[in-house]
């Protein structure tokens, strides 16, 4: 809406730059295509970066005032079921068909992630895996199929969070948390109200004249 027909039509669009640069992301992609992917993705990138607004650290004086920022990454080990769901996606026909080229990359990379999550995400209540994995609708109380009790041994990030979150709060910190599924955040907030701690929630349902309000609250 900014310069409406600066990358051209759709079919132009398409043609020029979301089907090179997708077949360049295949795992069977010719080094020719790759070249070509990371080529268009260049040209796009120049097209669209004056229009972008972007403002840096240095720009906002709220970050000046802030401590420098130290990061730890914890490895968190899957738990017995996340295993064996890892385990069976990946001997199952979609990751046989991105081994021969055949199916999408990115769409099995998003299921393994789930695993990783939850297998909430991705299970149904036999335990057998949802017909559409990359499906990422809301989902209610009623379609978690582990009991409360065992909602973080599905989980091995969900038992490294009810240690360290206890912690945290002892040594006087504020959290958040970020997801990149709505699901997730269900799971979590159902997790935090067994543990009886108080918490805000905002995603992308959230409507935006509370957002400010929520930011407030938290601050």
């Amino acid at each position: 809406f900014i310069f409406p027909g600066r990358l051209g039509t759709l079919p132009a669009f398409e043609a020029e730059f979301a089907v090179p640069i997708k077949r360049g992301g295949y795992s069977n992609a010719s080094p020719m295509q790759v070249q070509l992917a990371y080529r268009c993705s260049l040209v796009l990138r120049d097209l669209i970066n004056p229009y972008l607004l972007r403002r840096q650290k240095k720009d906002v004086k709220e970050v000046n005032r802030m401590p420098g920022k130290t990061e730890q990454v914890l490895f968190c080990r899957l738990s017995p079921k996340q295993r064996r769901m890892y385990e069976e996606f990946l001997r199952s026909d979609e990751a046989m068909g991105v081994m021969r080229g055949s199916a999408n990359l990115l769409g099995a990379v998003t299921t393994l992630r789930k695993i990783c999550n939850h297998t909430s995400l991705v299970a149904n209540a036999d335990g057998s895996m949802h017909p559409s994995l990359h499906d990422d609708s809301s989902s209610s109380d009623d379609e978690f199929y582990e009991e409360d009790d065992a909602i973080a041994d599905q989980s091995g990030k969900l038992q490294v969070l009810s240690k360290i979150l206890p912690l945290w709060k002892q040594q006087g910190h504020k959290v958040i948390i970020f997801t990149q599924w709505r699901k997730m955040l269900d799971i979590i907030e159902r997790f935090s109200n067994m543990q009886g701690w108080k918490y805000a929630r905002m995603d992308g349902n959230t409507n935006v004249a509370a957002r400010q309000r929520l930011v407030d609250n938290f601050n």
